[in-house]
């Protein structure tokens, strides 16, 4: 019964948080700044992970929502920080925010994801 109190109230937040008139505007905008510039490639981070499982669920049903809202955008990358940093005390000491560790393989990530895929200096 607990996993489904979780569940309805996790789903009710992030609908909330999506429809709410705001973060329609923010999206829009963020949308619109992403149509208007083709050559650019932009990239997107999930919410991080939390190591207690009602907060990951939010987290994770609110990256999902970004990810759809965004899935047939050619030129964004999505990155999802829970593929990164799973739910794991080593990046997460008090179960919420990154230590060292933890920016260093986020960073590590993003790296690979924004490369250029070709030299930016001639010759």
């Amino acid at each position: 019964m607990d996993l489904i109190k979780v569940l309805v109230g996790s789903t009710l937040y992030v609908l909330t948080w999506v429809v709410l008139r705001k973060y329609r505007q923010q999206f829009n905008l963020i949308n619109q700044l992403i149509q208007e510039n083709p050559q650019t490639t932009f990239v997107c981070i999930s919410p991080f992970p939390a190591v207690a499982s009602t907060h990951n669920l939010l987290r994770r049903l609110g990256g999902l929502i970004l990810k759809h809202r965004f899935d047939a955008t050619p030129n964004l990358r999505w990155v999802d920080s829970h593929d990164i940093l799973r739910r794991d005390y080593a990046f997460l000491p008090d179960g919420i925010h990154l230590n060292k560790e933890g920016h260093k393989a986020l960073a590590d990530d993003l790296y690979a994801v924004c490369r250029p895929t070709q030299s930016l200096i001639p010759g």
